[in-house]
């Protein structure tokens, strides 16, 4: 997994799992849990975002050099 915003997604996501453990085990404050797992789902967000203005881009050059959604 190279794409840094991936890489970014899975850090957080691992962060936010690491916190849960600990505010379960009383060691870590729930703001600081909800906190980190709003960043997640930001994080998320913005990589689904930017994979779909992608696909619409090449959906886009493959349209304007000439093809179809037919093969």
């Amino acid at each position: 997994m190279r794409d840094p915003a991936r890489q970014a997604v899975l850090a957080l996501t691992l962060s936010a799992n690491l916190l849960l453990v600990s505010a379960c085990g009383g060691e870590e404050e729930l703001l600081n849990v909800l906190t980190i797992q709003q960043r997640v789902i930001g994080t998320q967000s913005s990589l689904s975002t930017a994979q779909r203005l992608l696909l619409e881009q090449r959906v886009n050059l493959n349209l304007a050099l000439g093809g179809s959604w037919q093969d």
